[in-house]
């Protein structure tokens, strides 16, 4: 079969805003990705997001390895080939490799949770967020476990950790 005629190709080129990574290895580099960044794009009309950063800098095939929310700061793993981006990717999925969050907490937390709860997610188009994520009985499993670290008494807040298990998006 052939075709005849004009074709368009859309290419991917990233943009820097100048967001260096804090670690940089061989096969992998991590970033402290801020609050309000993109991870990946949601479109091709997504001006900008984290995997701009590493494509500028470590080219094509370099790749984040896991997602955290665009509301959320921390560190995010970057692959720089596909050799690498598989074997990290791996090691989420066994467990090899964990997720944990610091979150300040109101009130005063003094004993760790364990809280298990199943989570429905859908979209909303009519929210800022696109995907509204809640507990529901038609929902996932999902479990999180709770470690208080430091209490605050004059903010009354509490400095907690949060072990997320298995990592369900969103939760």
């Amino acid at each position: 079969y052939i075709e005849e005629g004009d074709f368009d190709f859309i290419c991917f080129e990233p943009v820097t805003l100048g967001l260096v990574p804090t670690f940089v290895e061989e096969e992998f580099a991590v970033y402290d990705k801020p609050s309000g960044l993109l991870v990946h794009p949601q479109n091709r009309h997504t001006p900008y997001s984290l995997n701009d950063e590493i494509k500028h800098r470590f080219g094509h095939e370099a790749i984040i390895t896991h997602r955290i929310d665009q509301e959320t700061s921390g560190l995010v793993l970057a692959a720089r080939n596909k050799i690498s981006e598989r074997t990290l990717k791996m090691m989420f999925e066994e467990r090899e490799i964990t997720k944990r969050y610091l979150a300040m907490v109101k009130g005063h937390l003094k004993e760790p949770l364990d809280i298990q709860e199943p989570l429905l997610r859908r979209e909303d188009a009519s929210s800022i967020v696109r995907m509204i994520v809640r507990v529901h009985p038609e929902g996932k499993p999902s479990q999180t476990f709770i470690k208080p670290l430091e209490y605050f008494p004059e903010t009354d807040t509490t400095l907690v950790e949060a072990s997320p298990y298995p990592g369900r998006q969103h939760q």
